[in-house]
């Protein structure tokens, strides 16, 4: 009796096991339908088949990125639709484009970094939070430093401070400040130092606090002739932040090195290049200017 009491409660056992799992996989199944629904409803939302209109209407509220900046205005926005060309003049709160296509749009006013914007055009419309960054036309400060720590004066002919005379073969470290200021941003930037004529064979080399020398941009005109130039990419700065960069210069042995130096800074910027795309630098694919500043400060050595 003990044994048939035993085998009745272990095939009760089995078929309470069996019939879990069954409810288990039937709960999985219907959760699985309706993320599917779900997942279906929302691709239909951006498609003109879910949507009671074939089009949505681009609005763009442009605003400034800093909590201390001064609000944009109005930029003009051109977009391209789905990897086409960026020439679509958009009037915000009017243009309308298709639900579902993706959109590449870059907003310009003067005196901000014009910036571009991707996403897919949703149903009901899009309303754009376009955040830019203002950049005066003096911004950043860019001060240098000579190899006893003191700000040099901002002059191609000298001043009150200057490098002092170097050693034929020298080595020498210089820095420079790169400041920001409240409420704005310099942006990305390339930084050209040009020493004076006939420099070339002076200088072996030059570096900046570990920053990727590039090629002088052609939108640069070269102060000297036979002046040796270097060309850096440096990161911008934001608010009023403050970057220090070692500028380290190696002579050639047995040459020296005097006179006046320029230095230049670019701002680096989005722009709609020759082929109706979008990039981002100082300058297009024929060479026009295309950055947002330019700022100059020179020194001397003696």
């Amino acid at each position: 009796m003990k044994n048939i009491l035993n085998s009745k409660a272990g095939k009760t056992s089995i078929w309470l096991i069996v019939g879990g799992i069954g409810i288990m996989l039937l709960l999985g199944m219907i959760a699985y339908n309706v993320s599917q629904s779900t997942v279906q409803r929302t691709e239909l939302q951006d498609t003109p088949g879910g949507c009671a209109d074939s089009t949505g209407v681009l609005t763009v509220n442009d605003r400034s990125e800093s909590d201390y900046g001064t609000a944009p205005g109005s930029p003009a926005i051109t977009c391209g639709v789905d990897g086409e060309a960026v020439t679509t003049s958009v009037t915000s709160g009017t243009t309308t484009f298709a639900v579902g296509s993706g959109l590449e749009c870059i907003a310009v006013i003067d005196d901000y970094l014009d910036e571009a914007f991707s996403f897919k055009m949703p149903c009901g419309g899009k309303q754009l939070d376009a955040p830019l960054w203002y950049s005066t036309s003096d911004n950043p400060s860019i001060t240098w430093y000579n190899d006893d720590d003191n700000a040099m004066t901002n002059n191609i002919v000298g001043g009150t401070v200057n490098q002092t005379d170097l050693s034929a073969g020298e080595t020498f470290t210089l820095e420079v400040k790169i400041q920001g200021t409240s409420g704005e941003s310099s942006g990305d930037g390339i930084l050209i130092v040009e020493f004076a004529a006939s420099t070339s064979a002076n200088i072996t080399s030059a570096t900046l606090g570990g920053k990727q020398s590039i090629n002088v941009p052609s939108v640069h005109t070269l102060q000297t002739a036979g002046g040796k130039a270097f060309a850096f990419e440096v990161d911008g700065v934001e608010e009023g932040n403050v970057v220090k960069l070692p500028f380290q210069v190696t002579l050639t042995a047995g040459k020296d090195l005097d006179a006046g130096v320029y230095t230049t800074w670019y701002t680096k910027q989005k722009f709609i290049d020759d082929d109706k795309t979008i990039k981002y630098g100082v300058q297009d694919s024929d060479g026009t200017a295309k950055y947002e500043n330019t700022i100059s400060s020179d020194f001397y050595i003696n």
